[in-house]
């Protein structure tokens, strides 16, 4: 007797995906043909790396490096990106191609909630699905007066600026992707208006590659250090997700560290509606997306669940009370 293949289908808020599995803003989606691609390698959603209003080199290289068997990866881009206005271009010409078959959401950072509401509206118009706010930027980034000058101003009062000021310009979900924040900015979001929340922060620690011929740091810029993203992140992932789900009321994504099925079966767990991932398919590329589905799959076949959402949470009854 074969049995019914489960129901993958998950929903964020208002988007229905299809599979729990979303590309993580990154190196893999600064441009329409990466969004392309991997959409057609089976994500659901496909995040673009983080836009500036204004077009941005990045840190200088290098600036990744792979190591420990090509499981580890250090990472120091600085938001290199096309800008807002050649990147509007690029979002509609990937819905062009990929249609209904996965959602585009779009990784946006500002100086000021006007121009988040800006390049909001103009992501919209490009047939946009979401929109995903990286409202303190990115850690690798130092920043420059011509592109901002209040990226770690880490309050829930420019929070709740910056996301009411977006859900007032566009009807579209908002997503809102934190990077060491405390709760308060969290809750801050939720009230304003966002449709879904992640944080990372401890889950990707700073490192330091070194040069053992010359003491240097092997990174490009300046300071010399960026994130550390492995499968070991997952675990302080997995306590971030259960923080989360117990703080908020709308969906929580999930990451960092799925490389397997099994992760992702314990981000949903942890009560994760959505997961992002990225490390692992830039390593192992595009077709690593079809073995975690299959991972995924594989594990509820052989357990008899129909769906994800027959698991999801199931860990925070064995958890005690969020302090």
């Amino acid at each position: 007797m074969i049995k019914a293949k489960p129901d993958l289908s998950v929903t964020v808020g208002d988007l229905k995906l299809k599979n729990p599995l979303i590309l993580a803003a990154g190196p893999c989606s600064r441009v329409a043909r990466g969004l392309i691609k991997y959409a057609e390698s089976g994500f659901a959603a496909v995040v673009t790396k983080t836009i500036t209003p204004e077009p941005w080199g990045g840190n200088p290289p290098p600036r990744d490096f792979v190591v420990n068997n090509r499981t580890l990866l250090l990472e120091s881009s600085g938001i290199p990106n096309v800008g807002f206005k050649v990147m509007v271009q690029e979002v509609k010409k990937a819905k062009e191609v990929i249609k209904d078959d996965a959602l585009v959401v779009v990784n946006i950072t500002s100086e000021d909630p006007e121009q988040f509401a800006e390049m909001s509206s103009g992501f919209e118009k490009a047939g946009a699905d979401a929109i995903e706010l990286a409202i303190f930027g990115c850690p690798n980034y130092k920043p420059d007066t011509k592109i901002s000058t209040c990226y770690w101003e880490k309050t829930p009062d420019r929070v709740h600026a910056v996301v009411k000021s977006v859900r007032n310009a566009i009807k579209i979900p908002i997503w809102v992707k934190f990077w060491e924040a405390d709760f308060e900015c969290i809750e801050a979001a939720e009230k304003a208006g966002a449709n879904a929340v992640h944080k990372l922060g401890p889950a990707n620690p700073k490192g330091l590659p070194i040069d053992v011929d010359t003491g240097e740091p092997l990174f490009g810029h300046p300071r010399g250090t960026g994130c550390v993203f492995g499968a070991f992140s997952k675990y302080p992932g997995l306590k971030l997700v259960t923080d989360l789900v117990r703080t908020v009321q709308i969906p929580v994504l999930g990451e960092p560290g799925v490389w397997e099925g099994k992760d992702a079966i314990e981000y949903t767990m942890a009560g994760a509606t959505g997961i992002q991932l990225l490390t692992s398919v830039m390593i192992r590329g595009p077709k690593w997306v079809k073995h975690i589905l299959d991972g995924i799959e594989e594990y509820m076949v052989e357990r008899g669940y129909s769906s994800l959402n027959e698991i999801r949470g199931m860990t925070l009854k064995y958890l005690p009370p969020k302090p």
